[in-house]
């Protein structure tokens, strides 16, 4: 956006960032106002970037004189963990194989950290189902982890589901004896 060239009071020098945090970036209230600005200024055709500027402008004129509100948030985030673990188990039933490492990695963590700290949250049964699954899908895991070219994220995701799977194995006990 350098080339629409921020107004001064901005502080960014013609340069904005913003972050959201991983998983989270659905709570941040401010993509509902993005939204809402993308309905009112950016679906629109402009001519120069000064016409988008001043539209923009007259946008946030109005937001701020007329329509600003405060977003009454409402969620509780009840059901959250355990439709995140059904979430997981889904795509493992049906692209186990098509996960690309970094996702399969963050997703396996999750499953470790959600477990570490929610455990009760979450239906025993849905976690019993995760250990089955997962060891259902292990060849198909394993080999995807396999096939990853770099040897760092090759490492953390083998890592990933091997701490995974002792987790769910101490806790459950299912796989022991076929182990030994």
């Amino acid at each position: 956006m350098d080339w629409i060239g921020w107004p001064e009071w901005i502080g960014l020098g013609g340069r904005m960032d913003w972050i959201t945090h991983y998983h989270g970036s659905w709570l941040n209230l401010v993509e509902f106002w993005f939204g809402i600005m993308n309905k009112k200024v950016l679906n629109e055709s402009y001519g120069s970037a000064q016409e988008l500027m001043t539209s923009f402008e007259a946008f946030l004129e109005q937001w701020n004189t007329q329509l600003a509100h405060p977003f009454d948030w409402t969620y509780t985030g009840k059901e959250l963990h355990e439709k995140v673990v059904v979430r997981f188990i889904e795509i493992l039933r049906q692209a186990a194989d098509k996960l690309e490492t970094t996702t399969l990695t963050k997703q396996l963590c999750l499953m470790s950290n959600l477990f570490a700290k929610y455990f009760e949250k979450v239906a025993v049964n849905k976690w019993e189902k995760l250990l089955d699954v997962v060891r259902v899908k292990e060849a198909v895991i394993r080999n995807s982890i396999m096939d990853e070219q770099g040897p760092i994220k090759k490492e953390n995701a083998k890592n990933a589901l091997d701490a995974l799977l002792l987790t769910l194995d101490d806790h459950f006990g299912k796989y022991k004896q076929e182990a030994a």
